[in-house]
């Protein structure tokens, strides 16, 4: 079978995250192949980076080729799909770049600095045919499709109340700390707060009522806490970029159904059924970043499939709502 030829745009933290699931599959037998790393500064792509998820390692396939010009790679590379790993502000020009050139696209998330710019990705992939993609990993995570499982078939009755919560220490990666810089990442509403958003609507669907408070205290902390209501469901979602250095980072949910409560916490899911014992749901072999880039390959080798987890057609749409939370959060 054709192996679909990847090359990863950026080399920084995350995106030796995905060079660790690609080594995954190939592990696995699944037809992919990194072919190139499209990197401004090359000395980063054999640094030692640390970020909020940690440090991987992973090397790069042994000869792989390494570009410091995106033109360069497109005009010399011979390769189908590019991973985005930018900071956001990049997002929208480097994705319609490659997408005129024919190429398909995943992108990291959020999907650009503004839905406009979203849009004018959207429009760009629709009018070249080819597939656009925004990592938002935790559609991807077994813990958070378990719960979208839940509300789904009803086993424990209606959801009534969600809480999730994301918290990270205050960024300091990124070359020339760009993650601290809301001009270019949009700041803990849109670069972190988004995964819960975006992932209360993939369980839930579209909100009715949304309202948010932000405290933006730069460089020191950000916090920012939404509400949304979605028919007689209420979710509560809290984030920011506050906590202790030696926390890093931590996520969670907590789900109130009908007939039983529903917890993520530490990486473990917990069920409280009304008038019974508890239980715990064990998902530790499945890697969420593993099956979102498969999903991508897949939906490259099959152009007609439509069933996507992730469709870009809703990552616009949570950047539509976080600027709606912001307006919000002004008013």
């Amino acid at each position: 079978m054709k192996k679909i030829r990847i090359a990863i745009i950026g080399y920084g933290g995350i995106a030796r995250v995905h060079n660790s699931a690609y080594a995954e599959l190939l592990r696995q037998g699944y037809p992919v192949e990194l072919v190139a790393v499209c990197e401004r500064d090359p000395a980063r792509v054999t640094a030692t980076l640390d970020f909020n998820l940690g440090t991987d390692n992973t090397p790069l396939p042994n000869g792989i080729k390494i570009y410091n010009d995106i033109d360069k790679l497109i005009e010399e590379e011979r390769f189908d799909a590019a991973d985005i790993c930018l900071p956001t502000f990049l997002h929208k020009d480097v994705a319609i770049k490659l997408l005129l050139a024919g190429k398909h696209v995943m992108c990291e998330k959020p999907m650009a600095l503004s839905a406009e710019d979203a849009l004018e990705m959207l429009e760009t992939a629709r009018q070249v045919g080819k597939r656009l993609m925004i990592a938002h990993c935790v559609r991807f995570d077994p813990a958070y499709k378990y719960l979208k499982t839940l509300v789904d078939d009803g086993s424990f009755g209606a959801l009534q109340c969600l809480y999730l919560d994301r918290h990270s220490v205050y960024p300091t990666w990124g070359a020339g700390n760009t993650f601290a810089d809301n001009s270019k990442t949009g700041g803990c509403t849109l670069d972190t707060h988004i995964h819960d958003i975006d992932v209360a609507s993939y369980v839930l669907g579209e909100a009715k009522i949304v309202s948010c408070v932000e405290f933006i205290n730069i460089p020191y902390y950000q916090v920012v806490t939404s509400t949304l209501k979605y028919g007689d469901t209420t979710v509560v979602a809290n984030c920011s970029w506050d906590s202790a250095y030696t926390t890093v980072f931590w996520a969670g949910y907590r789900a109130r159904f009908e007939r039983a409560s529903v917890t993520l916490s530490d990486g473990k899911v917990t069920v409280y059924p009304i008038n019974e014992e508890p239980y715990t749901v064990d998902f530790t072999d499945q890697n969420a970043t593993v099956a979102e880039i498969k999903e991508f390959l897949d939906s490259v080798k099959d152009p007609t499939r439509v069933d996507l987890i992730c469709p870009p057609e809703a990552s616009y749409a949570s950047v539509k709502l976080v600027e709606e939370l912001r307006r919000a959060a002004r008013r």
